[in-house]
């Protein structure tokens, strides 16, 4: 419905300081620090230089977008600046072949992005998969979630 979709690009509209009071200022560790030294233009990446492998453009399908505006809780909803911070600090794993389905356009291949965080004091993984296209030079993001370590 279109106040779904509404919801959906506020969500993906949040900064950082809205991040931070959506998580009732309880940012974990090392993404906190990490998602401030990028805040600030402090984070010393060598991507600033010449000959720097740009990003790729990243996407968000309809799919995700829906998701992340009906659920209201942070698992599939947790800031979406927390998704650059992913990408360049977290582990990438490609999984080749795993869609059976052809789109024109889009590789067969999933890649899966993953950092270990925290959401509102309790710790766990953050996944972003995207689906890459032909030529790599954009992803469409399928899924993000964080999923919270079992508690013993």
């Amino acid at each position: 419905t279109a106040s779904m979709k509404n919801r959906a690009w506020a969500v993906a509209e949040l900064s950082v300081d809205a991040a931070e009071a959506y998580m009732g200022g309880k940012l974990a560790g090392a993404l906190a620090r990490r998602v401030a030294l990028h805040r600030w233009g402090r984070t010393g990446l060598a991507s600033r230089g010449r000959g720097a492998v740009k990003p790729p453009n990243r996407i968000y399908s309809a799919r995700e977008l829906i998701r992340r505006a009906t659920e209201p809780g942070p698992y599939h909803n947790f800031p979406e600046s927390f998704d650059n911070v992913i990408f360049r600090d977290g582990s990438r794993n490609v999984i080749e072949n795993f869609f059976k389905r052809s789109r024109p356009g889009y590789s067969n291949h999933s890649i899966q992005y993953m950092l270990r965080g925290a959401v509102n004091g309790r710790t766990g993984t953050f996944e972003i998969t995207v689906r890459p296209s032909t030529s790599g030079r954009t992803e469409l993001v399928m899924h993000r979630f964080f999923r919270p370590d079992k508690v013993k």
